[in-house]
Protein backbone atom coordinates (compact mmCIF):
# COMPACT_ATOMS: atom_id res chain seq x y z
CA UNK A 1 0.00 0.00 0.00
CA UNK A 2 2.48 2.48 1.02
CA UNK A 3 4.99 1.68 -2.37
CA UNK A 4 1.57 2.40 -4.21
CA UNK A 5 0.82 5.48 -2.40
CA UNK A 6 4.28 6.91 -3.39
CA UNK A 7 4.05 5.94 -6.89
CA UNK A 8 0.84 7.93 -7.20
CA UNK A 9 2.74 10.97 -5.50
CA UNK A 10 5.56 10.95 -7.69
CA UNK A 11 3.48 10.42 -10.80
CA UNK A 12 1.26 13.59 -9.54
CA UNK A 13 4.10 15.81 -8.98
CA UNK A 14 5.75 15.19 -12.24
CA UNK A 15 3.03 14.32 -14.47
CA UNK A 16 -0.61 16.12 -13.37
CA UNK A 17 -1.17 19.66 -13.38
CA UNK A 18 -1.42 19.83 -9.17
CA UNK A 19 -0.56 23.07 -6.81
CA UNK A 20 2.21 22.42 -4.50
CA UNK A 21 -0.36 23.05 -1.59
CA UNK A 22 -2.04 19.42 -2.74
CA UNK A 23 1.53 17.87 -3.51
CA UNK A 24 2.59 18.68 0.36
CA UNK A 25 -0.65 17.54 1.73
CA UNK A 26 -0.03 14.34 -0.38
CA UNK A 27 3.18 13.88 0.68
CA UNK A 28 2.49 14.01 4.68
CA UNK A 29 -0.53 11.00 3.35
CA UNK A 30 2.43 9.08 2.30
CA UNK A 31 4.90 9.66 5.15
CA UNK A 32 1.76 8.80 7.99
CA UNK A 33 1.14 6.02 6.13
CA UNK A 34 4.88 4.69 5.92
CA UNK A 35 5.28 5.24 9.55
CA UNK A 36 1.97 3.11 10.56
CA UNK A 37 3.14 0.72 8.36
CA UNK A 38 6.54 0.42 10.21
CA UNK A 39 5.33 0.96 13.33
CA UNK A 40 2.83 -2.19 12.59
CA UNK A 41 6.14 -4.54 11.57
CA UNK A 42 7.47 -3.79 14.99
CA UNK A 43 5.09 -4.77 17.12
CA UNK A 44 6.08 -8.34 18.73
CA UNK A 45 3.60 -11.03 18.76
CA UNK A 46 3.74 -12.38 22.53
CA UNK A 47 5.17 -16.06 22.34
CA UNK A 48 2.90 -18.80 23.09
CA UNK A 49 5.06 -21.05 26.06
CA UNK A 50 4.44 -24.91 26.75
CA UNK A 51 6.02 -26.42 29.63
CA UNK A 52 8.74 -29.37 29.68
CA UNK A 53 9.14 -31.75 32.85
CA UNK A 54 12.21 -33.64 32.66
CA UNK A 55 13.64 -35.60 35.82
CA UNK A 56 11.90 -34.00 38.48
CA UNK A 57 12.36 -30.80 36.72
CA UNK A 58 9.43 -27.93 35.20
CA UNK A 59 10.60 -25.33 32.45
CA UNK A 60 8.32 -23.20 30.08
CA UNK A 61 9.80 -22.68 27.01
CA UNK A 62 8.72 -20.90 23.68
CA UNK A 63 6.52 -23.29 21.66
CA UNK A 64 8.46 -24.68 18.57
CA UNK A 65 11.37 -24.97 19.97
CA UNK A 66 13.54 -27.99 19.53
CA UNK A 67 13.75 -30.67 22.85
CA UNK A 68 17.72 -30.56 22.95
CA UNK A 69 17.11 -26.25 22.53
CA UNK A 70 14.76 -25.92 25.27
CA UNK A 71 16.57 -28.38 27.93
CA UNK A 72 19.88 -26.96 27.39
CA UNK A 73 19.09 -23.35 27.45
CA UNK A 74 17.18 -24.65 30.85
CA UNK A 75 19.47 -25.76 32.50
CA UNK A 76 19.06 -29.09 31.90
CA UNK A 77 20.75 -31.35 28.68
CA UNK A 78 18.71 -34.85 27.07
CA UNK A 79 22.40 -36.10 27.30
CA UNK A 80 23.91 -38.47 29.90
CA UNK A 81 27.14 -39.40 31.34
CA UNK A 82 29.91 -38.37 29.06
CA UNK A 83 27.36 -37.60 25.98
CA UNK A 84 27.50 -34.08 27.25
CA UNK A 85 30.21 -33.43 25.72
CA UNK A 86 30.53 -35.87 23.31
CA UNK A 87 27.69 -35.69 20.89
CA UNK A 88 27.20 -34.12 17.20
CA UNK A 89 25.44 -30.86 18.62
CA UNK A 90 21.83 -31.12 17.18
CA UNK A 91 22.95 -33.58 13.89
CA UNK A 92 20.64 -36.64 14.70
CA UNK A 93 23.77 -38.52 14.38
CA UNK A 94 24.97 -39.13 17.64
CA UNK A 95 21.88 -40.45 19.31
CA UNK A 96 22.81 -39.77 22.65
CA UNK A 97 20.09 -37.60 23.12
CA UNK A 98 17.70 -40.41 22.43
CA UNK A 99 14.26 -39.44 25.02
CA UNK A 100 10.85 -40.63 25.43
CA UNK A 101 8.07 -38.69 24.91
CA UNK A 102 5.55 -39.89 27.29
CA UNK A 103 3.08 -37.09 27.01
CA UNK A 104 2.42 -34.22 24.89
CA UNK A 105 3.37 -33.45 20.97
CA UNK A 106 5.96 -32.69 19.17
CA UNK A 107 6.94 -32.41 15.83
CA UNK A 108 7.28 -34.31 13.64
CA UNK A 109 4.89 -36.72 14.87
CA UNK A 110 7.11 -39.61 13.44
CA UNK A 111 10.70 -40.31 12.91
CA UNK A 112 12.44 -37.99 10.90
CA UNK A 113 14.96 -39.88 8.24
CA UNK A 114 17.84 -39.04 10.70
CA UNK A 115 16.17 -41.08 13.92
CA UNK A 116 15.34 -43.61 11.14
CA UNK A 117 18.87 -44.29 10.88
CA UNK A 118 19.70 -43.74 13.99
CA UNK A 119 17.43 -45.01 16.45
CA UNK A 120 18.18 -48.67 14.30
CA UNK A 121 21.42 -48.75 14.35
CA UNK A 122 23.50 -49.96 17.66
CA UNK A 123 23.51 -49.73 20.12
CA UNK A 124 20.08 -48.87 19.83
CA UNK A 125 17.76 -51.50 18.41
CA UNK A 126 13.98 -53.29 19.24
CA UNK A 127 11.70 -53.02 20.70
CA UNK A 128 13.40 -50.11 22.94
CA UNK A 129 14.26 -47.72 20.26
CA UNK A 130 10.19 -47.92 18.97
CA UNK A 131 9.52 -45.74 22.47
CA UNK A 132 12.38 -42.92 21.69
CA UNK A 133 12.60 -39.60 19.63
CA UNK A 134 15.82 -38.00 19.31
CA UNK A 135 15.66 -34.74 20.88
CA UNK A 136 17.78 -32.33 18.39
CA UNK A 137 14.78 -33.49 15.85
CA UNK A 138 11.64 -33.04 17.30
CA UNK A 139 10.08 -29.35 18.30
CA UNK A 140 8.01 -29.03 21.21
CA UNK A 141 4.15 -28.15 20.59
CA UNK A 142 2.55 -28.73 23.91
CA UNK A 143 3.05 -29.26 27.53
CA UNK A 144 5.28 -32.42 27.73
CA UNK A 145 6.69 -35.26 29.90
CA UNK A 146 10.01 -36.22 28.79
CA UNK A 147 11.87 -39.82 30.40
CA UNK A 148 15.99 -40.19 30.10
CA UNK A 149 17.05 -43.47 29.97
CA UNK A 150 20.10 -44.76 31.54
CA UNK A 151 23.19 -45.63 29.87
CA UNK A 152 25.45 -43.38 27.58
CA UNK A 153 22.96 -43.50 24.30
CA UNK A 154 19.95 -43.41 26.53
CA UNK A 155 19.10 -47.01 25.21
CA UNK A 156 18.91 -48.79 28.68
CA UNK A 157 16.18 -49.89 30.42
CA UNK A 158 16.14 -47.87 33.54
CA UNK A 159 14.72 -44.25 33.60
CA UNK A 160 17.55 -41.86 35.17
CA UNK A 161 16.46 -40.10 38.39
CA UNK A 162 14.38 -36.81 38.90
CA UNK A 163 17.43 -34.17 39.50
CA UNK A 164 17.68 -32.39 42.77
CA UNK A 165 19.43 -29.11 41.28
CA UNK A 166 19.97 -28.71 37.59
CA UNK A 167 23.70 -29.46 36.90
CA UNK A 168 26.51 -27.14 37.31
CA UNK A 169 27.19 -27.07 33.02
CA UNK A 170 24.91 -28.45 30.30
CA UNK A 171 26.57 -26.72 27.17
CA UNK A 172 30.26 -26.88 27.33
CA UNK A 173 30.60 -24.87 23.70
CA UNK A 174 28.31 -22.05 24.51
CA UNK A 175 26.23 -21.09 21.88
CA UNK A 176 28.20 -23.26 19.82
CA UNK A 177 25.83 -26.23 21.05
CA UNK A 178 22.98 -24.45 19.01
CA UNK A 179 25.14 -23.63 16.06
CA UNK A 180 22.69 -26.21 14.05
CA UNK A 181 19.32 -25.07 15.48
CA UNK A 182 18.62 -22.08 13.02
CA UNK A 183 15.80 -20.60 15.45
CA UNK A 184 17.91 -20.79 18.43
CA UNK A 185 20.43 -19.09 16.62
CA UNK A 186 17.48 -16.19 15.74
CA UNK A 187 16.18 -16.59 19.60
CA UNK A 188 19.73 -15.63 20.42
CA UNK A 189 20.00 -12.91 18.26
CA UNK A 190 16.44 -11.15 19.37
CA UNK A 191 17.27 -11.54 22.76
CA UNK A 192 20.85 -9.16 21.82
CA UNK A 193 18.92 -6.74 20.24
CA UNK A 194 16.24 -6.42 23.44
CA UNK A 195 19.37 -6.39 25.70
CA UNK A 196 20.87 -3.37 23.34
CA UNK A 197 23.53 -6.18 21.83
CA UNK A 198 24.94 -7.08 25.37
CA UNK A 199 25.32 -10.91 25.97
CA UNK A 200 22.48 -11.65 28.82
CA UNK A 201 25.09 -13.98 30.55
CA UNK A 202 28.05 -11.32 32.17
CA UNK A 203 29.29 -13.52 34.58
CA UNK A 204 32.63 -14.92 32.94
CA UNK A 205 33.03 -11.05 32.32
CA UNK A 206 32.12 -9.93 35.65
CA UNK A 207 35.28 -12.03 36.89
CA UNK A 208 37.96 -10.02 34.69
CA UNK A 209 39.28 -6.71 35.84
Amino acid sequence: ITITILVVYDASVRHMNITRRQAITLRMVCSYVQHKSTSTQQIKTPKIMVKVRFRGQEVAVPCGTKLRTALLKSGLTPHSEGAVYINCRGIGSCGTCAVEISRGEVQPSSWTTAERLRLNFPPHSAPNNTRLRLACQVSCMSDLEVIKYDKFWGEGNCPLPDLQSKPASVAPLGTLEFVLDPGAANDSNRDNNSHGGRDMDTSDRSQKP
